[in-house]
């Protein structure tokens, strides 16, 4: 059972599955402890990916989940998500 804050959102962003290449993904929410995503490109269960955030920078995540174009990926560290760009946009939207 998940106890962390989630962040909903509908932000693109890049994704790096590996170090030679990038794709644009849609973040669908964020945690401080991983995000869940969606993208035409097939991500691997169990792979490495490098995730933008902005005001963050780039962050390591495992890929946990993938059903369809949408996946879930686990940060290597959690992350504050406080910090994150996109934190601020939501906060203005709710307040």
């Amino acid at each position: 059972m998940r106890r962390e804050e989630r962040l909903p959102l509908d932000e693109p962003a890049r994704l790096h599955p590996n170090e030679w290449s990038s794709l644009e993904v849609r973040v669908l929410d964020l945690s401080s402890n991983g995000f869940g995503a969606e993208c035409e490109a097939r991500v691997r269960v169990g792979s490495c990916v490098t995730l933008e955030l902005p005001g963050i920078g780039s962050e390591l995540a495992y890929v946990t989940w993938r059903r369809g174009d949408r996946f879930g990926a686990k940060f290597r560290q959690p992350v504050s998500i406080e910090s994150c760009g996109w934190w601020r946009l939501w906060r203005e939207d709710v307040v």
